[in-house]
């Protein structure tokens, strides 16, 4: 099988390192928006690993035959901080907000219950 170059390969994982800082973001909004148990917080750590080693997996094995070298782990360590030394604060407010929007659909049937019966106590 023919292989990309590596220098395309460590561009490729940067942008890798860059995605996976988003989803981190992604998650942290989640835990800073829903109270949520620890017990809740390690499933969510479990997932978070579980996709981070299946992109990374995954990709190895289309962009670079399985073969994990030195420079893909360095390029991903350097996606993840220019993603967090740039946009990161972007990023997790654009999810906090999202996410606070969804809280509020989640809750908007038990709102509506619960004001229904404020209006009958009265």
């Amino acid at each position: 099988m023919n292989t990309l170059p590596q220098s395309q390969i460590f561009i490729l994982f940067l942008i890798i390192g860059i995605f996976i800082g988003i989803l981190f973001d992604f998650f942290r909004a989640i835990r800073k928006t829903f109270k949520i148990s620890d017990f809740i917080t390690y499933i969510q750590d479990i997932v978070f690993m579980a996709i981070v080693g299946i992109i990374i997996v995954n990709n190895l094995l289309i962009l670079n035959n399985g073969n994990l070298r030195f420079f893909i782990i360095v390029a991903i360590i350097f996606g993840i901080t220019i993603y967090y030394l740039s946009i990161s604060k972007l990023f997790f407010t654009i999810f906090k907000i999202f996410m606070k929007f969804i809280k509020k659909i989640i809750f908007l049937p038990y709102n509506i219950i619960k004001n229904g019966q404020n209006f009958q106590k009265k």
